[in-house]
């Protein structure tokens, strides 16, 4: 085995991955530069070690959701189905990277005497159509998709479906979110509240 031969050839490889990277941006992208544990040294470098580096891109849009990251501790209040009324359900919400460009949002409720539920949001993006997209599914099997906007200070999440139309508004602040769910029945021309979502960062 020609070790020089293939220390030569790896280098190489890593020098036009490092240019088809960066050639290959557009402004929707951005470069984030990681540095990983040592790489193994070959051949006359054997005696030392070096701090190698990945790169890997983040979504610069993706980027703007970068505050909801965290854990926050979550309320759900006057909702037309909980008995008694002003009953109130508490429960905490992890918002985490996926990957560079997508999050997850993992909730789960319970106590007070209420049922426990759990519900996941993936958020994420098409840049061919210009909009943030997000999947949700909960404990009872149910699957949904919405189309979404976020701008740093207001959240929306929206679908047109035929079984209902469902949306979901909130403002946000650094460590707070104040937001509600609301249906139609009605394609649109009316909506009512279903609840009141709280986020206080934890």
């Amino acid at each position: 085995m020609d070790v020089g031969c293939g220390i030569s050839t790896f280098r190489e490889l890593r020098r036009r991955e490092r240019t088809v990277l960066v050639t290959g941006l557009d402004r929707s992208s951005t470069v984030v530069f990681r540095f990983r544990g040592p790489a193994l040294a070959l051949g006359a470098d054997a005696s030392r070690t070096s701090d190698r580096w990945d790169e890997t891109m983040r979504n610069t849009e993706m980027a703007k959701l970068g505050g909801l990251v965290g854990e926050w501790a979550t309320k759900i209040s006057d909702a037309f189905f909980l008995e008694p009324p002003g009953a109130e359900v508490p429960g905490i919400t992890r918002i985490e990277w996926l990957g560079e460009s997508l999050l997850v949002v993992r909730s789960q409720f319970g106590g007070g005497g209420q049922t426990r539920s759990e519900m996941s949001l993936v958020l994420g993006r098409s840049d061919a159509n210009d909009r943030f997209v997000a999947l949700y599914e909960d404990d009872r099997g149910v699957c949904r998709e919405f189309a979404m906007t976020f701008d740093g200070e207001h959240w929306t999440m929206t679908r047109e479906d035929p079984d209902f139309h469902q949306r979901f508004i909130a403002n946000v602040d650094k460590d707070r979110i104040l937001g509600r769910w609301e249906a139609s029945e009605d394609t649109g021309k009316s909506w009512r509240k279903d609840f009141d979502l709280t986020f206080e960062r934890a």
